[in-house]
């Protein structure tokens, strides 16, 4: 019911589906920043959200772009004054690790910031959560990197690829009709509207 809701949201859009052992949902199906539903399968908690990941498209990384272009003239934090309600929006900063082109890997060393509220981060948090990011990724910045992580599978230290993901979201309480639903998210679109299209410019 969250897919169709979604699905109204964002009419124009071609809904891909996402589906693995940490997240449950579907996004607009865009290159680069996306807009997002996912269920947490851990503790089954719902988000709408924004999201940046550390794919390639056709040669480009616009993770690569935002992040440089963040650690030369930070402007993330300069969207507090401007964002409705900035505790209740939820920051999450990953390292994804990778078995191949699509086999993600649940690992111990996934967060770079674990997930907050975005009116916490600080300036020196953001720092480093930067640098850790940028480290996630070849340095010529045109692939993935490497890394020495822990697999919670087998919890064994090895070698794998790693790229980061970014997570601005608004966790949604409905669980009622369609129309309830969609209420809902177009709520959480408002509130993320600033965020996404700042993410947006500084990738273009």
């Amino acid at each position: 019911m969250l897919h169709d809701a979604l699905r109204e949201l964002l009419p124009d859009s071609k809904l891909r589906d996402f589906d693995d052992e940490l997240f449950v949902g579907a996004h607009d199906g865009l290159s680069g920043v996306q807009w997002h539903v996912s269920l947490d399968r851990e503790n089954m908690t719902r988000r709408f959200g924004v999201n940046l990941e550390g794919l390639s498209y056709k040669g480009r990384r616009p993770i690569l772009q935002f992040i440089e272009r963040e650690m030369g003239a930070p402007g993330l934090l300069g969207l507090l004054s401007t964002v409705e309600a900035p505790g209740e929006i939820v920051m999450h900063f990953t390292r994804d690790a990778w078995k191949g082109a699509r086999s993600r890997v649940a690992i111990r060393e996934w967060h770079i910031i674990a997930p907050r509220a975005l009116k916490d981060l600080t300036p020196g948090m953001w720092e480093r959560a930067l640098i850790e990011a940028r480290s996630c990724l070849d340095e010529p910045g045109t692939g993935r990197g490497v890394a020495s992580v822990t697999p919670l599978e087998t919890g064994v230290r090895e070698n794998l690829e790693t790229c980061p993901h970014i997570n601005f979201g608004v966790t949604l309480a409905s669980r009622g009709s369609i129309s309830e639903r969609l209420r809902e998210l177009r709520q959480a679109k408002a509130r993320l509207e600033p965020i996404h299209e700042f993410v947006s410019k500084t990738i273009t």
